[in-house]
């Protein structure tokens, strides 16, 4: 009694691992090409037989894939033409067996390696795991196609790069092309070199096409450019100041107290352009010297030179002497400059 309770529990213990070889066993693929040797021009033919259990089907996309997946730095070694997908046939119960035929095109020459990695097998229901199946590797050697030699009798009349058409040649003179060597060299040599001679070259062609467009870009981008007039040059001048006293205008520097960085961007603008249209040095000189310069010039009407002198020196106080005038005298000052380069003719 206790011998049999034993061998119960020992068939207990082991009967998972005996069910998942069993389960194993049930998948089987069996891979058959057709030829191991096979011209570049020719198709390859590959059998698939494969043996699932009931609720599980292969899975044709990953098969797909990987069959068509390099094992190198290659392009794709195969091609596939045609892929024939046969029904289902049950083998015993719960055992089906289906076979696929693949029609492949070799597509470089030389020992190429045929394998589908791993053969997944789907089972319907999702909770079920997944099956792999590892496929062999099968070296296929692909060939150059066979060049027949020309039988005299089926010899064509050959034709040349002459303009004069159709020439043909006698049975007589087909034999001693044949038999002589030398002279099919000879035909052969003629061909090329009339064939190179009457070909257009693309080279040249190329080379020149580059350097016409280089030298059009060239002269393009260092073209001279003509200097801007006198009244160009006031323009911008002008523009940019009135842009430069409206944004200081937006800042609102004296309603923040601001006084004397209201004078110190105000006076700068209508030095900038005092400079830039008159071509006096007042970004960089004193006032009295500014003045000065202004003074000697017969541009500036003699109520603008005594304004621009209140203007400049009220500036002073403020930068210098720590003036704190008030909000009108600000206002007073930017409608001054602002009236002086919007009336200044161009």
């Amino acid at each position: 009694m206790k011998a049999w309770f034993f061998l119960w529990v020992l068939l207990g213990l082991f009967s998972p691992f005996v069910q998942g070889i069993a389960d194993e066993k049930e998948f089987e693929v069996v891979i058959t090409p057709a030829a191991s040797t096979v011209s570049i021009n020719d198709f390859l033919t590959v059998h698939l037989r494969l043996t699932f259990p009931a609720g599980y089907q292969i899975d044709l996309k990953k098969l797909h894939q990987n069959l068509l997946r390099s094992s190198s730095f290659y392009e794709h070694p195969f091609t596939l033409v045609e892929m024939k997908i046969k029904n289902l046939q049950e083998r015993a119960k719960g055992r089906f067996s289906q076979e696929i035929v693949l029609i492949l095109q070799p597509r470089r020459l030389g020992e190429l390696f045929l394998t589908f990695y791993d053969i997944d097998f789907i089972a319907e229901n999702k909770s079920a795991p997944l099956k792999k199946i590892v496929s062999e590797i099968y070296p296929i050697k692909v060939t150059a196609p066979e060049i027949t030699s020309q039988i005299p009798e089926d010899f064509a009349a050959l034709l040349t790069f002459e303009k004069k058409l159709p020439m043909e040649l006698s049975e007589e003179n087909q034999k001693l092309l044949l038999n002589n060597p030398s002279l099919q060299k000879q035909e052969v040599e003629r061909n090329i070199r009339q064939m190179h001679e009457k070909q257009l070259p693309w080279i040249q062609i190329g080379c020149f096409i580059l350097i016409t467009l280089y030298l059009c870009f060239f002269l393009k981008s260092f073209s001279i450019k003509k200097p801007l007039t006198s009244k160009q040059l006031a323009k911008i001048a002008k523009k940019s100041a009135l842009a430069e006293l409206r944004q200081l205008r937006s800042k609102q520097l004296p309603a923040k107290g601001l006084f004397d960085n209201f004078y110190v961007h105000l006076t700068d603008t209508l030095r900038t352009y005092i400079q830039k249209k008159y071509h006096i040095p007042a970004a960089t000189s004193t006032t009295p010297e500014f003045l000065a310069e202004v003074a000697q010039s017969l541009v500036f009407s003699s109520s603008f030179r005594q304004q621009l002198a209140h203007f400049l020196q009220q500036a002073d106080r403020v930068k210098f002497e720590r003036y704190s005038p008030n909000i009108e005298e600000c206002e007073i000052a930017y409608k001054l400059a602002i009236q002086f380069i919007q009336d200044d003719p161009i």
